[in-house]
């Protein structure tokens, strides 16, 4: 995950895009964003990152509590 999380940053900092979104995977195959306010499908936040040009990263539900 570290290592994923990295590659991605530097693919930001390069593409210069619309910055970095996590999204986190709930069981339910809905995903949620870190501060709980949006629920939607994989994807919706993947056609949402395409228009605003941001990298998204997924994480389980155990991930986003590191």
């Amino acid at each position: 995950m570290r290592n994923d999380l990295k590659r991605r940053l530097r693919a930001v900092e390069i593409a210069r895009s619309g910055g970095v979104e996590m999204w986190v995977e709930q069981e339910d195959g809905m995903v949620r964003s870190l501060d709980n306010e949006q629920i939607v499908t994989r994807e919706e936040a993947e056609a949402r990152a395409r228009l605003t040009r941001s990298i998204l990263i997924f994480c389980s539900e155990t991930e986003a509590r590191l």
